[in-house]
């Protein structure tokens, strides 16, 4: 995993362990498993803070390597890496108090409600990622524009001055 707990304490001030350890987010977490499966029999004492903690960092990493369009094993460029520990980090102190707008919000620009008409965003990027991920994600090696060389245009074969050989 790209971030840990220290690294998003570090870069952003939010200390995941403590917001899992809370016993609002403890019963959040309870009433969301209860809703699903009432049978399970889950008590807030049962939640890990260290394990949702991670989970919330996992799903903060994998919303990242969407949207930068590589998975953490194809990045071998250690700044690449370092500006991704950044990213996963503002985008999971992003989702502490935004989870259920990244997962379920549409990304539109205007919204009528008179004539119904939605208008959708196309760069999709408002809702879903934390805006500093976003700064930062202009900072990676592999996103930035390229030129490359192809040689000439119009290949003219040489011609030989015999005159010189």
């Amino acid at each position: 995993m790209l971030s840990t707990i220290k690294s998003v304490k570090e870069y952003t001030g939010t200390d995941l362990y403590q917001v899992y350890n809370s016993i609002t987010r403890r019963q959040e977490i309870v009433n969301r498993t209860l809703e699903i499966d009432p049978n399970s029999g889950i008590t807030v004492n049962d939640i890990d803070a260290d394990f949702e903690a991670r989970a919330h960092i996992k799903r903060a990493q994998s919303i990242i390597e969407i949207f930068i369009g590589k998975d953490e094993i194809d990045i071998d460029n250690p700044s690449d890496l370092i500006v991704l520990d950044k990213m996963v980090s503002y985008q999971a102190a992003y989702m502490v108090e935004n989870e259920d707008i990244v997962f379920q919000q549409i990304a539109t620009n205007t919204i009528s409600s008179g004539g119904n008409i939605q208008n959708f965003d196309r760069s999709v990027h408002a809702p879903y990622i934390a805006p500093l991920a976003n700064l930062a994600a202009r900072g990676l090696s592999f996103k930035k524009a390229r030129s490359f060389r192809t040689g000439k245009i119009f290949q003219f074969p040489k011609i030989t001055k015999w005159r010189h050989v």
